[in-house]
């Protein structure tokens, strides 16, 4: 399959350094770092329950996102970090439809569901949480040890993992990947320890793979493509490097798709517009890694937290950006979800 460094060379372009502030610094600076489920405290829900003060945004955002009746699936969220934060023991109907008045009116009537990403081992012991969130019509579930968490890898956390995978509406392993970020790159052989043997229990059930690879593209590429068959489907999680970068993995894995996320509505997301503009529409993936990432327009002082109907941002912005309807947009992220996770 050939190095890393030689795949680089073969498909340099000048994009991939020509970025000005980086844009790890600017995820970093719109994505509060991600923390076990133990360590994330609560946030008293900040919305007004009326909309007499924010009916003008949500008049915007409803006039640029309430238009398609194409059905759309978010392809990765976080439900248990999002209802421990906003201190909700419900459905996600219940969550979307009577939390509150603003994510009551930005949700779109065209939601049809979501993949719910369970990274903390912690919250895996909460059986009965997490399986009540799975019992939901149109909610998947993936499970694995995130980066981040790497030193809860051991022997109990992978039988916890052989388990849960076991479960009917598991549709993937992860988020599991490297993660070399400020104040992450510190523990990168045990990173890559627990990486490793998550990848070889995702093929021996083959799950298909949601990665998350963030400041370690070389070391990501280096392991994958030595252990991951070529056909293994594949999820790259919030994608944020260039179109060559992209490239590079979709030379190797045919059957890899990337997640875009709210990012893309920023304007200094540069680089993600740019894969916006160029990823084949057979390998775009629609995400709003909620609670994280509110889209540009949703005003944070008011919204403290992502919502997964909110990936109809991602879809606008790209719709935006390539200048192409929002229902083709729609319709081909849709078929792309369905064949990643098998739904």
């Amino acid at each position: 399959m050939g190095s890393y460094s030689a795949k680089m060379s073969n498909l340099y372009s000048p994009e991939i350094v020509q970025r000005g502030r980086s844009l790890p610094d600017r995820v970093e600076l719109s994505k509060p770092r991600y923390r076990p489920h133990a360590e994330l405290e609560t946030t008293p829900n900040r919305t007004s329950p009326h909309l007499r003060n924010n009916d003008r945004w949500i008049a915007l955002y409803r006039s640029k996102h309430m238009l398609s009746k194409v059905p759309f699936i978010d392809s990765h969220c976080h439900l248990d970090f999002l209802f421990t934060r906003k201190r909700h023991r419900g459905s996600l109907f219940s969550y979307l439809h009577h939390s509150d008045a603003v994510t009551t009116h930005t949700l779109p009537d065209n939601f049809a569901g979501c993949i719910a990403v369970f990274c903390d081992p912690a919250f895996w012991k909460q059986e009965r949480s997490w399986k009540a969130m799975l019992s939901e019509d149109n909610v998947w579930g993936s499970f694995g040890v995130h980066p981040r968490s790497a030193e809860l890898w051991n022997k109990e956390t992978e039988a916890m993992l052989r388990s849960v995978l076991r479960h009917e509406k598991v549709r993937a392993l992860g988020e599991i990947g490297l993660d070399y970020s400020k104040g992450s790159d510190i523990f990168k052989e045990k990173q890559k320890a627990a990486f490793k043997q998550q990848l070889e229990i995702a093929i021996e059930f083959k799950l298909p793979l949601v990665i998350h690879c963030r400041d370690a593209t070389e070391d990501c590429w280096d392991i994958m493509t030595k252990m991951v068959p070529r056909e293994h489907k594949i999820h790259l999680h919030c994608f944020t490097e260039s179109f060559t970068v992209a490239q590079m993995w979709f030379s190797v894995f045919p059957n890899l798709k990337i997640g875009l996320t709210p990012l893309v509505t920023f304007p200094s997301a540069k680089n993600t517009h740019n894969v916006a503009r160029r990823v084949p529409l057979d390998k775009l993936l629609l995400e709003t890694d909620s609670p994280y990432f509110i889209p540009r327009g949703v005003p944070k002082d008011q919204v403290s937290l992502s919502h997964p109907g909110m990936a109809i941002t991602v879809a606008a912005e790209v719709s935006v950006l390539r200048g192409t309807p929002i229902d083709t947009i729609l319709e081909y992220a849709r078929e792309n979800t369905k064949f990643i996770y098998g739904i």
